[in-house]
Parts: C-alpha cells; structure tokens; sequence
C-alpha cells in the first residue's frame, strides 16, 4: 500500500504555503520514531520493576533496583494503610516468583513470533498506520494491567492474557521504525544516523525505569497506566506526523539521486 500524507504535515503546508523541505522531513522522521521506541521500552520496563512489590520475594532475587533505591518500602498507599511490599495476589503466594516468570516468558514468546509477521505486514500496509496501532494497542494494554489494581483483580490469566495481547502489539514497534527510517536515509550515512538513533533504546529503559518507580507510593497501577497514556499520545502525534516515505510527500525521486550521489 503507498504510504499517504500525513494529516498534520497536510495542515501545516496549508497554513504555511508551502510543502515542507526534504531536510525538515528527514529529522522530523528521525526525532519522531526516536520518541516512538523510546515509548515502547519504557512501557515495556514497567513489569520488571513493579515485580517486587507483586511479589516482594523478588527483590531478593536481584529483579528489583529502582524501588529499593528510592526506599518505597516504607511508604503506603493513598487508598489504603497496607505496606505497598504486601504483595499482590496471586504473585505474593508460594509460587508467585514462578508466576511472574511465566508472564515473562509469554511475553517474550509472542513478541518474537509477532516480529516475524509484523516484518511482512509492514511490507504491505502504511507503516504510519501500522506504528499507530502497534503504539496505542501497547498503551490500552499496559493501562489495562494496571487496571487490575483498582479493579481488584488477582486471577492470573487476566494478567497473563494482557501481556500476551501486550507483547503481539509492542512486536510492530522495531520493524515499523527501522523500516521508516531506512525509506529516508541512503546508505552513505545510514551507519552514523543508525548509532546516534539508536540510543533510544537505553533512553527508554531508563525514562520508564524512573517513571514506575516514582509512581509507585501511589500504586503499583499507576506504575502501568502512565508510560500507557504516554506511547498512547506519542502514537497519536505519530499518526499526525510521521511521513512513512519520502513518496508520502512526493519526494522520492529525488531521495533516489541524492542516494545515488
């Protein structure tokens, strides 16, 4: 499917007159999918991080930094006066370490199978279209198990089902932005543009790292919801503004030269 206009980049040559530069494209691409995976792994970091406080026997196991250093053992919920290190049922049962483990590997599961047929899905579609989904699936079902919090849900295959949903979604993320990127740069410089770009993957696990720990005297739920909201709303600007193509913008022609060049 030909990549389309997005419609933001169609307002903004309205307004202004005048169609945006192939530079100014080029680095709206680069900053845009930057933010885009940096969202995707500070969503993705919220479990291990909130693990501990799931199941406070894996702190001992070495799964558990950010908390500790913040010392959030101590501090207690706004809803309620239970140590937030209580546990969460089922995870705070004998077994529970096992159980966040099979979340894990669920995850990690249909995250690999996904990349395989996200690879040739983004080979047919609109790859804004398909990074949009990907982005706002990845928020609704990291809100959603957080959600659990306020809900009071302690069935595991309620979290195990999410994250399996989770993880098929966060699998349109790499193929989606390298894909994109690779459509705007040649190859002469494409080696420096991938090693500086590709911090966003370090800016990310630190970003939601930060994130869920700091939310956590709140809850754990919110530790979930926010980096959610957040790859929610980055998705949206995506859809606004993220030319798949140089085509998109009737630019490839001359995308092609200056590659030749």
């Amino acid at each position: 499917m030909r990549s389309t206009k997005p419609p933001g980049i169609h307002l903004f040559e309205c307004v202004q007159g005048s169609p945006l530069s192939l530079r100014t494209c080029q680095a709206l691409v680069l900053v845009l999918t930057f933010f885009s995976y940096s969202s995707y792994h500070a969503a993705r970091k919220t479990t291990s991080v909130v693990k501990g406080v799931l199941d406070p026997k894996t702190s001992n196991l070495g799964l558990l930094h950010w908390p500790r250093c913040l010392n959030i053992g101590k501090l207690h919920t706004a809803e309620s006066n239970m140590v937030l290190y209580g546990g969460w049922a089922p995870f705070d049962s004998r077994n529970g370490t096992a159980l966040l483990w099979d979340i894990d590997l669920a995850f990690l599961a249909i995250y690999a199978i996904g990349m395989f047929f996200v690879g040739h899905i983004g080979d047919r579609v609109d790859l804004r279209i398909l990074l949009t989904i990907g982005m706002i699936g990845t928020g609704l079902f990291t809100a959603a198990f957080g959600a659990g919090y306020w809900l009071n849900i302690h069935n595991f295959y309620y979290f195990l089902g999410i994250q399996l949903i989770a993880g098929l979604f966060q699998s349109t993320g790499w193929p989606s932005v390298v894909a994109v990127v690779g459509n705007w740069f040649g190859k002469k410089k494409r080696g420096l543009i991938m090693g500086i770009w590709n911090a966003h993957t370090s800016v990310g696990n630190i970003s939601g790292s930060l994130i869920a720990a700091a939310l956590l005297k709140f809850g754990w739920g919110w530790s979930f919801v926010v980096p959610g909201v957040m790859i929610a709303l980055v998705g949206l600007i995506v859809f606004l503004f993220l030319p798949a193509g140089p085509e998109a913008i009737g630019e490839d022609g001359h995308l092609k030269d200056s590659s030749k060049n």
